[in-house]
């Protein structure tokens, strides 16, 4: 999904971030920890960068492929 809301400011995170460029597909949230940062006021740059930290992995492993 892309946050930034500006693709000239998306194609400049893909291009020079190294967060990207070691995971470049993300991680995998758990929408309902999301929704209550959210909920407690965090800005979507905060969800963000704690999205990219970890913070908000769902608690059970995601399996691309089983999504399908």
């Amino acid at each position: 999904m892309d946050t930034f809301g500006d693709w000239s400011k998306s194609k400049e995170f893909m291009k020079k971030s190294p967060t990207f460029a070691k995971k470049p597909m993300g991680k995998y949230i758990d929408v309902e920890k999301v929704l209550v940062a959210r909920e407690q006021g965090l800005s979507a740059n905060e969800i963000h960068e704690r999205a990219y930290a970890g913070e908000y992995e769902p608690d059970t492993l995601m399996d691309p492929k089983k999504m399908l």
